[in-house]
């Protein structure tokens, strides 16, 4: 069981659909809120957290490509997903630095395959710390 809250796992759901898919996020986010039972505050907390994240993303591409030691292009479709979500949690919602990094870490684990799952756990609070440490430099 995920210790990850059903917002933010709904959220990373809405990302993977429109990455993977060429999904709307508005038809995506219907059919996926209803899947994960959310409605009223967590919804809207579900829909700012995708939607935010989608059109900021090219902004937190290159926010996060200034926070991390390697290429951004090599890092894998999910992880930039989560950092991205991460991102705009610190950057763009009033989300306390802890929790996005916390439930960051957390997503991180819970994607993708079990053997990679820690690193990729491990590879997420120095970024998102990096981020937190200088949100004050990327004001748009």
């Amino acid at each position: 069981m995920s210790r990850v809250d059903a917002p933010r796992r709904a959220a990373l759901q809405i990302l993977r659909e429109v990455r993977s898919n060429g999904a709307y996020a508005n038809i995506s986010a219907t059919s996926v809120l209803a899947e994960f039972g959310l409605f009223g505050k967590d919804a809207a907390f579900t829909t700012e957290l995708a939607f935010g994240t989608l059109r900021l993303q090219g902004w937190y591409d290159l926010v996060l490509g200034a926070c991390i030691s390697r290429d951004w292009n090599d890092v894998q479709h999910d992880l930039k997903d989560i950092l991205r979500m991460g991102a705009h949690q610190i950057l763009g919602m009033r989300v306390p630095d802890h929790a996005a990094v916390d439930t960051s870490c957390e997503l991180a684990r819970d994607a993708g395959d079990p053997g990679g799952a820690t690193g990729r756990a491990r590879y997420e609070p120095p970024v998102l710390r990096t981020v937190d440490a200088h949100a004050s430099d990327f004001t748009m």
